[in-house]
């Protein structure tokens, strides 16, 4: 694609060694990072709904009415995935060949109920091992301007340890997802694409990302996942 339209475009280095993988966090200045691909055409887009829930969806048809899921996850090459984030974690997978990919959105929700650990156990019906995997976790809501309740942030650090509740009434959103790949046994995580969208500014001085927590707007932006077939 052209440069120009990936000025703004956060890629995730690990992701990149994959084979005819093609991926992008997107910012406020390009929310739709891989949009012009054909996998993301209208004539294959898949509808779906996040709802902040643990479900997830196979991704197998054009136009495939998916539901009420917040991960989607595909072994058909071309098909592109995307989720959309406005302070929640988005997460994306590749299988290490590039045969099959995963995108997730994880808020605090998310995160607390185990999206990652439903994600595996879809893969591993399929006969997907992940450690054959690699993630990259992006740009999120960060521990320095992430304020919760205190019983949130004590739950963080009774599941995921006190790494994941760092200050109080903080919770770092990253390293908790970051812990839980960990365990299903992905060895290859990349959290280095995730920077704060909250507080994070272009070098001109405006804010980098969309975040509902910061303006409350209906501002959003996509992290996209695909193959070149």
């Amino acid at each position: 694609m052209p440069e120009a339209a990936r000025s703004d475009i956060i890629e995730s280095v690990l992701l990149r060694r994959v084979p005819g993988l093609v991926h992008g966090f997107g910012t406020r200045a390009t929310p739709r990072p891989l949009e012009q691909l054909p996998g993301w055409h209208e004539a294959r887009r898949p509808e779906w709904k996040q709802v902040h829930g643990t479900a997830c969806a196979q991704l197998i048809s054009d136009r495939q009415q998916c539901g009420e899921v917040d991960a989607l996850w595909t072994c058909d090459p071309g098909r592109t995935l995307a989720v959309v984030t406005a302070d929640c974690v988005p997460i994306l997978l590749s299988r290490n060949d590039g045969k099959a990919q995963a995108a997730v959105h994880a808020g605090w929700r998310g995160t607390a109920g185990g999206i990652l650990g439903q994600l595996g156990a879809g893969l591993r019906t399929q006969g997907e091992i992940l450690a054959d995997w690699s993630a990259a976790i992006g740009p999120c809501a960060h521990p320095c301007c992430y304020e919760v309740s205190e019983e949130l942030s004590l739950q963080f650090s009774q599941s995921f340890g006190k790494a994941c509740a760092p200050a109080h009434r903080r919770i770092d959103l990253v390293e908790a997802n970051r812990i839980q790949l960990e365990r299903l046994g992905v060895k290859a995580i990349d959290t280095s694409p995730s920077v704060c969208t909250l507080c994070s500014k272009t070098p001109e001085g405006t804010h980098r990302f969309n975040s509902f927590r910061r303006d409350g707007s209906g501002g959003r932006q996509l992290s996209m996942i695909s193959t070149l077939s």
